[in-house]
Parts: structure tokens; sequence; C-alpha cells
């Protein structure tokens, strides 16, 4: 995420430990499109970036993960968006691609 307080949210709805890494506004110095966060996120799980898949509801993070050579699960406003390798109506629809 972008957001700088994506931790205190994950925490305040009890997901925190539904996560192995966070990577959010306050690691990254370049906003999306720019791949920053979605490479933070993939080097502190040691996976590289083409094994990553991208949840994003933003045309500028559909563009941040292709940028960073990962796939992407477009939803909400970005699911129109051709760059995006899955497009989802809800988050379980992307069971269906695992």
């Amino acid at each position: 995420s972008s957001s700088k307080n994506t931790k205190f949210i994950l925490n305040r709805l009890g997901l925190e430990n539904f996560f192995d890494t966070v990577s959010d506004g306050t690691d990254i110095v370049f906003p999306k499109p720019d791949p920053e966060a979605f490479l933070i996120a993939s080097k502190r799980l040691n996976l590289p970036p083409k094994a990553c898949v991208v949840v994003e509801d933003a045309q500028a993070g559909i563009e941040a993960a292709a940028a960073g050579g990962m796939d992407s699960a477009a939803i909400g406003d970005a699911v129109n968006s051709q760059l995006a390798t899955y497009r989802l109506t809800q988050l379980s629809d992307l069971l269906q691609y695992l």
C-alpha cells in the first residue's frame, strides 16, 4: 500500500497476522505507478517479482505491478485495466487462478 497507516489499519481490523510482510508508504520514496513498494515486499519475502501477484484496485497499482515484473489481479476501479493479468469481481475470485 502507499498509505502510511497500513500497519495501524491492519492492526485495528485484526488482520496484522495474516500477512508475512507489509510494505507501505513509510517504506517508499516513489509512489505508484513506481513499483518500489511491491519490489520491497517481494525482497522481504525472498521471492522474485515474477513469483508475486499484486492485488490492486487502482490503475496506478496495476501499472506498478507491470513495471515491477509482477502479475496483477485487478478489482474495483482497476478491473478494466488492459495491463491486469486477472480481473476479479470479488477477492475470492483470485482462488480460481491459484
